[in-house]
């Protein structure tokens, strides 16, 4: 992460007695791409709208570029916001939403000509320049939309769930379009989104919120394979989650005795000691499933069961497994061969298995 181009100090925002966000410190870098990622009501979009100026945090200071901005309102601030609805101007053509802010502003128009040319050009939709937003799809009307908050050059471009009315392939592949000209041109980016893939795919780091706080900070990797808590391991993704308690330790290995085996791991926090109460988060890709009654080897965890289902995704099988204390455990496997599920009914006794640096021991 770069110099911090935007500090929020002690953040709080109360809505009738209810508290949106509560005491919240971060720092997002210059060229940074972040995500604010959390379920409905975290609090992400109203920390979005306060570094926008559109809402006044009720305490602490929201810094940017060196400046305590906290007071100052939107049109004084670097900083640009682009909304889920576009709220382009119906009557007007591209060229002219596009250049609607330059105007207002007092722009030469010799310079606007020029900014909204090269802006339409890096978001190819040059050729649409004439057209009104009723004659555009989904997608074209995303792309006018961040080109008229670029046109602007902000320090600082805001984004509420920008994609969130594209379908699904429109969706992926407008995400890869927006790395590229974020990277291309060196603004920072930050990104209000509850949908994990995107935040992950898009983000050079991630802020996970609940509760108007942050539960866990980090690029998206480190979220995903070593989640801070129980809950963001199961926000994040799908997980196996082993309770259980520690029978010994030593170093940063553990075992823990659970109601269906006794597992190995590693990585587990130095303050855990012997009689401590753990949880081992494992993900469903990171399991391997063996039919049959045959014990697999070679393998530091394994558990017996019984097959519940099996979702053929075609590039990837989901196993649903019954242990013996009754909890369901899943496995994802990826399809190699043609046919993976033929032959493995339901009850059918299975295995699973992972090492012992599969999981993440988890306190909380």
């Amino acid at each position: 992460m770069g110099p911090a181009l935007v500090r929020l100090e002690g953040i709080e925002k109360s809505f009738g007695g209810h508290r949106v966000v509560d005491r919240l410190d971060l720092e997002i870098g210059q060229g940074e791409f972040l995500s604010l990622l959390g379920p409905s009501g975290c609090g992400k979009t109203t920390l979005l709208r306060m570094i926008a100026g559109f809402e006044t945090p009720d305490k602490g200071r929201v810094v940017i570029d060196g400046t305590d901005m906290t007071g100052v309102p939107p049109y004084r601030r670097p900083v640009n916001m682009m909304f889920q609805s576009y709220a382009l101007f119906p009557h007007m053509t591209v060229r002219d939403n596009v250049a609607f802010g330059l105007k207002q502003d007092g722009v030469d128009r010799r310079e606007i000509d020029r900014r909204v040319a090269d802006i339409l050009g890096l978001v190819k939709m040059g050729d649409f320049a004439g057209r009104k937003p009723a004659a555009l799809s989904g997608g074209q009307r995303q792309r006018v939309a961040l080109a008229r908050a670029l046109v602007k050059r902000p320090k600082l471009l805001l984004l509420d769930e920008p994609l969130a009315a594209l379908d699904r392939r429109l969706r992926e592949h407008t995400r890869l379009e927006l790395v590229n000209l974020q990277r291309e041109l060196g603004i920072t980016f930050v990104i209000v989104t509850h949908d994990q893939e995107e935040a992950m795919s898009l983000s050079s780091r991630v802020a996970v919120m609940n509760g108007g706080r942050i539960e866990q900070l980090g690029p998206p990797a480190l979220i995903y394979e070593r989640p801070a808590s129980r809950w963001v391991a199961q926000f994040v993704g799908d997980v196996n989650l082993f309770p259980g308690r520690v029978s010994a330790a030593q170093g940063s290995g553990l075992t823990l005795d659970t109601a269906d085996a006794t597992l190995q791991a590693e990585g587990a926090p130095p303050t855990l000691s012997a009689g401590s109460d753990a949880w081992l988060a494992v993900r469903p890709e990171k399991i391997e499933l063996f039919p049959g009654a045959d014990r697999p080897d070679g393998f530091a965890n394994v558990i017996a069961g019984a097959l519940v289902d099996v979702g053929y995704l075609g590039n990837m099988s989901v196993y649903r497994v019954t242990v013996a204390s009754g909890a369901t455990i899943v496995a994802t496997l990826a399809n190699r061969r043609p046919y993976p599920t033929a032959g493995l009914e339901r009850g059918a006794p299975v295995w699973l298995a992972f090492d012992r640096d599969s999981g993440v021991v988890l306190t909380a």
